[in-house]
């Protein structure tokens, strides 16, 4: 019998957390992402990374699969990881994340990599047929992939649990949708709960902090620098920067 040897590293950012799988073996793993990512029979993650590394013009491409299988346009705490790893590892200050044809700009320093993830688009939204209980301010927002946003004045996880699925697979969002669950502290503090499209309910999300903060500020309920779920997010004109701190978890071969 033949077996593959597949090198993988992998990190976590606040609890979410991802393989990262160099693109010239993605080929060979193709057929076994799901078993990849799970946390019973295979490494475990939440969404799969396959990256190509160009050093020549410090940019990293980035797939990104969830843990089901489906692909995702963006994931912040996946290029918050990127950044921390290949600046790290090639003394880079800067660098630039591309996925999905859109390129991310990420600045280095002391150890944490602060992610540019763009302008958001915001509108509010009304979810038909759909109870949302004691939540209520619902706003869409594409940060390059799509999230619902709710606030309440306490989260419960039975609601995440509950509502996220029912809205991520609402009739209203073909290409389903990511759903975040927020209660504002302070001007400078949100707790936030995210139920992630294809994965679940997540320990954090970095797009989910992104959208959050977007739809907050332009509720005028947060600040232009405040800390969403663990994430520390600036709103520098129109553009959101997340940073925080990774860690690397191991590194090994993955054999098929």
């Amino acid at each position: 019998m033949t077996y593959k040897k597949i090198p993988f590293f992998k990190m976590t950012a606040l609890g979410n957390d991802f393989i990262f799988l160099d693109k010239k073996y993605f080929f060979d793993v193709r057929n076994h992402v799901k078993l990849m990512c799970d946390r019973k029979y295979g490494i475990g993650c939440d969404q799969l990374l396959v990256y190509v590394e160009d050093i020549t013009t410090k940019t990293v491409h980035l797939d990104i699969i969830n843990n089901d299988g489906s692909v995702a346009e963006v994931c912040g705490n996946g290029f918050r990881c990127a950044g921390d790893y290949f600046c790290s590892k090639n003394g880079w200050d800067s660098m630039e994340i591309i996925a999905s044809g859109k390129t991310y700009h990420v600045e280095y320093k002391e150890g944490v990599s602060y992610v540019n993830m763009g302008k958001p688009l915001l509108k509010t939204i009304t979810i038909v047929d759909v109870d949302l209980k004691h939540y209520g301010n619902c706003t869409y927002v594409n940060v390059g992939n799509p999230h619902v946003v709710l606030l309440g004045e306490h989260i419960e996880r039975a609601d995440v649990l509950e509502l996220g699925k029912i809205i991520e697979n609402h009739k209203m969002f073909p290409k389903k949708t990511n759903v975040n669950f927020a209660r504002v502290i302070n001007r400078k503090n949100v707790e936030i709960e995210t139920w992630e499209r294809g994965i679940g309910y997540s320990e954090s999300c970095g797009s989910g902090a992104t959208a959050t903060a977007a739809a907050l500020f332009n509720l005028g309920l947060i600040d232009r620098v405040a800390k969403i779920g663990g994430l520390n997010v600036s709103i520098v004109e129109s553009d959101i920067i997340i940073s925080g701190k990774t860690l690397f978890i191991f590194d090994g071969i993955y054999t098929i």
